[in-house]
């Protein structure tokens, strides 16, 4: 598997964009949690089989995460929580997933803290 690959080979790795890899699951990003890879930018935008559990697989071990792009996943109001694990976060991309701008406003994120810009449907 190309992500067990990456996570074993390429410790210098920072940014990893699979836009469109309709093969990237959550299991892919199992691997990526356990290893030792220091990501800050990670596109999974248009991976449908991208949910909430792989984002807490992520807030495990990737925890340097600055810019998360998860345009079209599958994620839902519930990883709105997951995204607090992620101190260094400042873009986050949910557009056209279930997530929108009152369940975040519901939530306890700063939704209006200017220093986390966040794509989202109204």
């Amino acid at each position: 598997m190309l992500i067990r690959s990456l996570a074993v080979n390429l410790e210098n790795l920072r940014c990893l964009d699979l836009y469109s890899c309709h093969r990237i699951s959550d299991v892919a990003l199992g691997y990526l949690a356990n290893s030792s890879l220091k990501i800050k930018e990670l596109v999974l935008g248009n991976c449908p089989k991208v949910t909430d559990r792989g984002i807490q697989y992520l807030t495990k071990g990737c925890r340097f995460i600055e810019r998360l792009d998860l345009f079209r996943t599958s994620v839902t109001k519930s990883a709105i929580s997951s995204f607090f694990q992620f101190p260094n976060l400042v873009s986050l991309n949910l557009y056209n997933t279930d997530i929108k701008r009152a369940d975040l406003q519901k939530s306890s994120w700063d939704f209006t803290n200017p220093a986390v810009e966040v794509f989202v449907e109204p």
